[in-house]
């Protein structure tokens, strides 16, 4: 039988973890990601320079080992390509060097590029973790993985992508 595993999103309000979410949408609100809510909190296009979203924290969770004894090499891309026409997704994920951040609540849309998203989001499947963890037990977190939305003043209205996250399973 397989392990069990979910993505959990953390935010700043109350710095709260909500497990088992269904999308991940890059916002100019720190939501999370339980319902579409791009008309809410859209990303402005700036007149010069960039606008970013809140970053987003998302970790696995392993919710029940099932036969497996580990869950390892977690890694996360676009599985569908870069999203273009004016917009960027960072991630402080980089393959060879798996990300595990302490919180920060300080970063927001108004503010300048938060600084451990200096990565472009894989755009194919690494291969190699980008996410650190080995995951033992349950219930268990891997790393996490900041990401933003970078928009410029050339940006199209909306983009829709696919992330993919992927690990590998011992029995």
């Amino acid at each position: 039988m397989a392990a069990t595993v979910v993505l959990s999103e953390s935010n700043t309000s109350a710095q709260t973890v909500t497990d088992s979410i269904t999308r991940g949408d890059w916002l100019s609100a720190d939501s999370v990601g339980t319902s579409d809510k791009r008309t809410t909190y859209p990303i402005a296009k700036p007149p010069s320079g960039y606008t970013y979203a809140f970053e987003k924290w998302h970790r696995c969770k392993v919710t029940a080992m099932g036969g497996s004894t580990q869950i390892d090499t977690i890694r996360h891309y676009i599985s569908d390509g870069a999203p273009g026409g004016g917009w960027t997704i960072q991630t402080s994920a980089s393959t060879g060097t798996p990300s595990n951040k302490t919180y920060d609540t300080t970063n927001g849309p108004e503010n300048p590029a938060f600084t451990e998203c200096s990565n472009a989001m894989p755009t194919s499947d690494p291969a190699a973790a980008n996410i650190s963890g080995t995951l033992t037990s349950a219930p268990s977190y891997s790393g996490y993985v900041v990401t933003q939305a970078r928009v410029d003043n050339t940006a199209t209205a909306g983009f829709s992508k696919t992330v993919t996250w992927k690990y590998a399973e011992v029995a």
